[in-house]
């Protein structure tokens, strides 16, 4: 049975359980030990305490939503400022509405600014990729270069420049700087022309280029080999877009006479 955290008087109550109780004030309290901030407490005036100050924070909230969007400390200065107003001159109040449109105005231009900024870096990022693709295209027909599997390569060393008011595809080394041109004698900037001409005739790159029985623009079924009595091997194109995969199959091609085929992207997805 449940203890009564009060009770009238201890009639009828057994000796055991009346020793658990206080007289004050002719009633009789339960002694409850607190543990853990759990107590035997008048909590009434404690349960008012709260309604009063919820019913504050309702009302308080209510006040504030009339407000709006706009900060309560910059409304109640302007409320001092219009107490203000009547002792101010002509001078005073024009003044005082010309800086009022200035901010407005300031306020309007940082905006309409951060929009123009963003939709600029966009446009540029848009323009960059366009131009250093066109530019490496050109530059892959030219000396006979896969651009899928050299693409990535080139666009990773070149960046969008503004040189003499006209945007270019700039090479780049590994910090970002502007390379110079490996040419004799020149001081002029590489350009990506000489970029995938470097690339023909290093190592790493140059079983992606035509030329000595390798392919040729990279597109499906490009051929290595002169030969045309082994079997064809089949690359993915995940597998023709890695270069030392490319390249040992490139090698057990010709030495087997055979061609290689390159599936496009869509197929090795299949």
């Amino acid at each position: 049975m449940a203890l009564k955290a009060i009770l009238d008087n201890l009639d009828g109550v057994d000796e055991s359980v009346a020793s658990l109780y206080t007289e004050s004030n002719g009633r009789y309290f339960l002694n409850v030990e607190p543990v853990d901030g759990f107590a035997l407490e008048d909590i009434g005036g404690l349960k008012s305490s709260l309604a009063k100050e919820r019913k504050n924070a309702r009302d308080a909230n209510a006040k504030l939503q009339r407000f709006g969007d706009i900060d309560p400390e910059i409304a109640q200065d302007a409320v001092s400022m219009v107490g203000d107003m009547d002792n101010w001159t002509s001078d005073d109040k024009v003044r005082e509405q010309i800086a009022s449109r200035e901010k407005q105005l300031t306020t309007k231009f940082a905006k309409e600014l951060e929009n123009m900024n963003s939709e600029l870096a966009t446009v540029r990022g848009q323009l960059e990729n366009q131009l250093i693709h066109n530019t490496a295209m050109e530059a892959l027909s030219e000396y006979g270069g896969n651009s899928q599997l050299l693409m990535p390569h080139i666009k990773a060393q070149t960046k969008l420049e503004l040189i003499d008011g006209k945007y270019v595809a700039q090479v780049i080394d590994e910090n970002g700087a502007p390379r110079v041109s490996m040419k004799q004698g020149s001081m002029d900037s590489m350009t990506v022309q000489e970029l995938v001409s470097s690339m023909r005739d290093s190592e790493t790159f140059a079983p992606a280029f035509a030329g000595s029985g390798a392919t040729g623009s990279g597109t499906s079924g490009s051929a290595v080999g002169s030969g045309t009595s082994g079997k064809n091997l089949n690359l993915s194109w995940e597998q023709a877009h890695d270069v030392e995969t490319y390249r040992a199959m490139r090698q057990q091609a010709e030495s087997a006479g055979s061609q290689i085929n390159i599936q496009s992207f869509d197929e090795s997805q299949r």
